[in-house]
């Protein structure tokens, strides 16, 4: 089994065990006062179907795992590669035009300042606190053959990543929490020490794997792909102590096992998951259904440009071209 399956498929079994735990002691609560809607029926103009097309390939199949994709300013894809350990561009052609080394790499993002920002140790074993490995780099897009150099560290498993309007990085970490940083590289303890942590329960962290991560609307939307509800989290950036529910993505009572997601211009959400379902939600309502059906995705990037164009990242190593169906 490639690397990364065996690492993606070791922290899935950490959170079926937990999730059966749970279960059996019926110790699994909600937040109340964030009840999730109902999915939305399959007529909804909220639901209209999306189309996909490959838009660049992969090579291997699983060896090629595409974790996460972002854009740089000048229109570039780039995509993170766990097994070959390598972040890779893309131009406007699909033709690979730059490969930066970097050791089992999590979510790639465009910074604030215009440079990539891209986690590193996106591994299980960092869940073991002695052996905390995961670190932020950064580099370059710009140039012809970039160099990742450490940005910030002493992350377990890090996973989602994204930023505010101040240029704090936001960082789902699987290990445990979700972490703010500063521009300047240090972690913002404070903020941090109060954001939910794994199997809070009270706070609807029903088991936890915090994965996907994005910043919109003053607060944090965070995955937990380890959830037994398929949860997705809201943390207001200017109070981490107050996390409610956003959404809960189950088909027939089954977890969709949430993974990474974009924000659209609504302030409505694209979330990939890992049962292969591009899933459409309204954080507000909790509202939520599947555009999408095919291989199990990893993340989502809107194009440059474009609201209802979509690059979504694949188990399989394929990156899609996902077309959005007219809303009207």
């Amino acid at each position: 089994m490639p690397a990364r399956g065996f690492h993606r498929s070791a922290a899935r079994a950490v959170g079926v065990s937990a999730l059966a735990t749970a279960l059996m002691a019926g110790t699994v609560t909600s937040v109340a006062s964030a009840a999730p809607q109902a999915p939305q029926p399959a007529t909804s103009p909220f639901c209209a179907p999306a189309t996909a097309s490959v838009l660049v390939g992969h090579r291997v199949p699983l060896l090629d795992w595409t974790e996460n994709l972002a854009y740089d300013d000048a229109g570039n894809l780039w995509v993170s590669r766990m097994a070959s350990g390598a972040v890779e561009r893309f131009d406007a052609d699909g033709e690979r035009t730059a490969t930066v080394p970097v050791d089992m790499p999590g979510a790639v993002r465009r910074g604030p300042d215009g440079m990539m920002y891209v986690l590193a140790g996106n591994n299980p074993i960092g869940m073991i606190p002695d052996l905390r490995q995961g670190r932020i780099l950064r580099f370059d897009p710009d140039v012809a053959d970039p160099v990742a150099k450490e940005f910030a560290r002493g992350f377990g498993m890090p996973n989602g990543l994204d930023f505010d309007a101040d240029g704090n990085a936001y960082l789902a970490d699987t290990a445990g929490s979700v972490v703010k940083v500063r521009p300047d590289g240090t972690v913002d303890t404070q903020w941090s020490s109060r954001a939910p942590k794994n199997f809070q329960l009270d706070r609807g962290v029903n088991v936890g794997g915090f994965d996907g991560l994005v910043v919109t609307d003053g607060a944090v939307y965070v995955s937990l792909i380890q959830s037994v509800s398929g949860r997705i989290l809201r943390i207001p950036l200017d109070d981490p102590g107050g996390a409610t529910v956003a959404a809960d993505l189950t088909v027939a009572g089954i977890p969709l096992l949430p993974d990474d997601m974009a924000a659209a211009p609504d302030g409505t959400l694209y979330v990939a998951t890992a049962s292969g379902r591009l899933v459409h939600v309204d954080p507000a309502s909790g509202e939520h259904c599947s555009v999408l059906s095919g291989q199990p995705m990893t993340a989502v990037s809107f194009m440059p440009g474009s609201d209802s164009d979509l690059a979504v990242s694949t188990e399989l190593g394929d990156v899609l071209h996902v077309r959005l169906g007219e809303a009207g």
